[in-house]
């Protein structure tokens, strides 16, 4: 799905539909995840949290199961400045 030096992968704002596959946890080198205000549903899979560049996630306005408890694994984002996951949806910690 990636290319392996990949550093930036936006779609905001665009008709993607679907959902998030697995392969996408490696990217590596990913520092920008754009996923937002697209028609992306699903849980997050797994690997997900295995993108410990990324620096700036954008996840807003997208049904991938938000409103669930944070994982620990979340964690794993150490690099992570920034997080867009504006949603009506209520957050359980």
């Amino acid at each position: 799905f990636l290319l392996p030096r990949l550093t930036q992968f936006t779609v905001v704002g665009s008709n993607i539909d679907g959902t998030i596959p697995p392969t996408l946890g490696q990217g590596s080198r990913l520092t920008i995840l754009g996923l937002g205000l697209t028609r992306i549903r699903g849980p997050l899979p797994y690997s997900f949290w295995n993108l410990t560049s990324v620096r700036y996630l954008a996840l807003q306005g997208i049904n991938i199961g938000m409103g669930a408890p944070i994982p620990e694994s979340f964690g794993n984002l150490k690099n992570l400045v920034n997080l867009n996951d504006s949603s009506s949806e209520k957050r359980r910690i």
